[in-house]
Formats: structure tokens, sequence, C-alpha cells
């Protein structure tokens, strides 16, 4: 698929159909920040347990750790803060 400036999509644009602008991004982004967003990862050993793969992964826990705003917490931990942050 090319995208309206002549690029080829890659496979995010391919399955929605569509590149997102950049504004649409940022405004997304916005609208993100101000609700708590989890992201579970379900790692399965062809990604965890082959060596040459394992350096890739990490790459990107580095870079999430990166920002202020993201945390790593076990299943227990996002359940007690769910529960101390949700109206009784």
């Amino acid at each position: 698929m090319i995208n309206s400036r002549g690029h080829r999509a890659g496979a995010l644009g391919l399955l929605f159909g569509f590149l997102p602008s950049a504004s649409r991004l940022a405004n997304e982004k916005l609208r993100l920040r101000r609700t708590a967003r989890i992201m579970a990862i379900a790692v399965h050993p062809y990604i965890s347990g082959v060596p040459h793969r394992i350096k890739y992964f990490e790459r990107i826990f580095d870079e999430l750790a990166k920002h202020d705003d993201v945390v790593f917490w076990t299943g227990e931990e996002i359940l007690d803060w769910y529960k101390s942050a949700r109206p009784s």
C-alpha cells in the first residue's frame, strides 16, 4: 500500500489501511496522558528463549524505562492501584 506521500506503508499501516498524521498522533498522545493505560506483555519462548533476539527485547524495556510516566508493575500492584483509585 502506498500512502499519500508516495511512501510504502508499514505493517500497521497495512493493517489499518492508513498511516496516521503527525497531528493525529500528537492529539492521541495528549488524550492518553489524561487516563491510565496498561500494557500487558506476554513473552513467548520464541522471543525470550533465543539469545540473538533478547537484546532487542531488552532495548524495548530500556527505552520505556526512560519515561517518567511509565512504571513496571506486577499484576498484584496493578490491582492494588486500581482498588485505591476506584471510587467505592
